[in-house]
This record gives structure tokens, C-alpha cells and sequence, in this order.
């Protein structure tokens, strides 16, 4: 026989379920958001917000430690931890362990993502020889590698293909660029830079007390210029663009110019009374400069697409971060 709930069993269900329900299902979710920000209950029974390290490596698959904690899976891979200072280590059977001493912080990311392990035996493969070696560079981007052996003869040679059968073949500056040394004059040739993906060269050419700035097409000799000739200016350092390849940032007579190797010459300067000058990856050039206003020297940046350069107030004396950017 049917018999119908009370009113006071309704209640205690109706409080069971608009009450307890919403408390449990606001635990849970407080809970889980506070372990996904890395609160963990310590061996001392406290809980403590950790933080997330991020482990990877080349090649993958390799075991990763914190410590002396074993990392459940291989790289790559992640793991809480408590914060503090560790050991991290990732090792692969064949290969060397890596190492480096990090510190977790609460609540923030550790990247341990760039590990290349080096092989224990290590194999090595003869590419090319040389009597001698005046000067070389490699592309930050691509495998090639330019070579002056001889530092009297106007001839590079460039390695390329370096991942996989290596090829080698020589550019040879033509005559006509260079200043051809007089009797009685030294005359040598020196690689200076050499744009991201190999293609373009920048080669001193010193004949007795003078150097020439010589830009070198490694693909199509043709295309090389002399700078200098055509500046006619005293060049003191030439750099290549870090986003564009075939862009070149030139100082002469401290101050700073920007072309395409294959271009017109620049008209105007980006900035004058510069010195110590940098490009990064991510195409910012910095250099210090002169502020008239102070009569100081400062530090300041402009983007490889922007003439607009921007200063940091203050001198160079200033603390660290409490120097501001501003645009001149």
C-alpha cells in the first residue's frame, strides 16, 4: 500500500537537496581549482602551493627526476612539485645525463623544455680541410658554414647540408670590388657576419691602414658589393637582420643606417652618437646613444620595421627596473 512521506521527511529531503548539494558541489570545484593552481598537502601535513615543471628534450623519451623524485612518464612531460631548490636531471639510455640546479615557485611554470642530450660515443665525419683557418661562421638558421682559410685570398668556402651529406664550394670575391694592394701593402680578407639563413656574407677587407666592408651573395657572386666604396663613408661594423635576411643594419661615423643588400643606399641615419650596437632574434636593435637634454649616455632600442627609437630615461647609472622607455 502506498503511503505518502511526511511533511518533515520532505523537509529534511528539500534541505538535503538545496543545501548539502550546492556545499558539496562548491568543495569539489574549490578543491579541484585549488589543485590546479598546486596546493598539495606536505609531508607535514600543511598545505602549500607548488609549483608546475614542464620537462622536454632532444631526443624525447627520456627519463626526467626533480630531485630525487622519478617522474611517472618520459619526457615530455609535467609534474607538480613543492617549492624549493632541485636537482633537475632527464636521462636516455646512450646518451650523457643532463643536468641543471632549478628553483620551483609557487604558483608559477618551470620550463625545463630545451634538454639536448649529447650521445656518450660520439661520431665525427670529416666535411672538409683546411691548411689553415683565418675565419668562420655559421647561420644561426640554417646549416651552412662560411670558411676563409687563407686570410690573403679573396676566396670563401661554404659548407651546406651539414643534417645530411655535406656539400662544399667556394665563392670567390671578384676582383673588381675589392682595392687591389699595392706594392709593399698587406691585403687580408676577414668574415665579419652572415645573415639567419646563410645566403648573404659581410667580409673585412683590410688594405694596409684601410678596411673595406664587402657584402657577399654566396648563391650568385655578382650581386656582392662594396659598401664602403659606394658609402664612401668609414664603415665601423655592418649586422644583418635577424627578421628579414637580406636587410643589413650599417654603423659609420656613429651613427646608425639601415639598407637591403641588394638596395639603394640609405639618405638618412635611425640615430647618431650610437655605439655597442645589437640585434636579438626577435628583431630589436639596441645600442647606447647620447641624450642632448641630459648630456648623458643611455640605452635605447628601435624594432627592425620602425624608425620610431625609443630611449630609457635616466642614465645608464640607473637601477634595474627603474628605467622607463619613451619615444624621441
Amino acid at each position: 500500500m502506498y503511503r505518502a512521506r511526511s511533511k518533515r521527511s520532505q523537509r529534511i529531503r528539500f534541505l538535503l537537496t538545496y543545501t548539502l548539494v550546492p556545499v558539496l558541489i562548491v568543495g569539489i570545484v574549490s578543491a579541484l581549482t585549488f589543485y590546479v593552481l598546486g596546493y598539495r598537502l606536505s609531508a607535514d601535513r600543511t598545505v602549500a602551493q607548488g609549483g608546475l615543471v614542464q620537462f622536454d628534450s632532444y631526443p624525447s623519451g627520456a627519463t626526467a627526476y626533480l630531485g630525487e623524485q622519478k617522474i611517472l612518464w618520459s619526457t615530455a612531460t609535467r609534474s607538480n612539485a613543492p617549492a624549493g631548490s632541485y636537482i633537475a636531471t632527464m636521462q636516455k639510455t646512450g646518451y650523457k645525463a643532463w643536468q641543471k640546479t632549478v628553483i620551483v615557485q609557487p604558483g608559477k611554470i618551470l620550463w625545463l623544455d630545451y634538454a639536448r642530450l649529447v650521445p656518450v660515443e660520439l661520431t665525427t665525419t670529416d666535411v672538409a680541410s683546411y691548411s689553415a683557418l683565418g675565419s668562420a661562421l655559421a647561420a644561426s638558421s640554417s646549416d651552412v658554414i662560411a670558411v676563409i682559410s687563407d686570410k690573403t685570398k679573396p676566396d670563401i668556402s661554404v659548407v651546406t647540408n651539414l643534417s645530411g651529406t655535406p656539400r662544399s664550394s667556394t665563392v670567390t670575391i671578384p676582383a673588381t670590388i675589392f682595392t687591389a694592394a699595392a706594392e709593399g701593402q698587406t691585403s687580408s680578407f676577414d668574415l665579419s657576419a652572415i645573415s639567419a639563413n646563410g645566403r648573404w656574407l659581410s667580409v673585412v677587407h683590410t688594405v694596409g691602414d684601410t678596411k673595406e666592408w664587402i657584402i657577399v651573395d654566396r648563391t650568385a657572386s655578382e650581386n656582392t658589393r662594396n659598401v664602403s666604396t659606394e658609402f664612401g663613408r668609414a664603415i665601423e661594423s655592418i649586422i644583418f637582420d635577424s627578421d628579414q635576411n637580406d636587410r643589413i643594419y650599417i654603423v659609420a661615423g656613429a651613427s646608425l643606417y639601415r639598407m637591403n643588400v641588394d638596395g639603394d643606399l640609405p639618405t638618412a641615419s635611425l640615430a647618431t652618437t650610437v655605439s655597442n650596437v645589437r640585434m636579438n632574434r626577435g628583431g630589436v636593435v639596441s645600442f647606447i646613444t647620447a641624450d642632448t637634454s641630459t648630456n648623458q649616455r643611455v640605452a635605447a632600442y628601435l624594432l627592425s620595421d620602425s624608425t620610431q627609437q625609443r630611449r630609457f630615461a635616466g642614465s645608464l647609472s640607473l637601477a634595474a627596473g627603474t628605467a622607463e622607455p619613451r619615444d624621441v
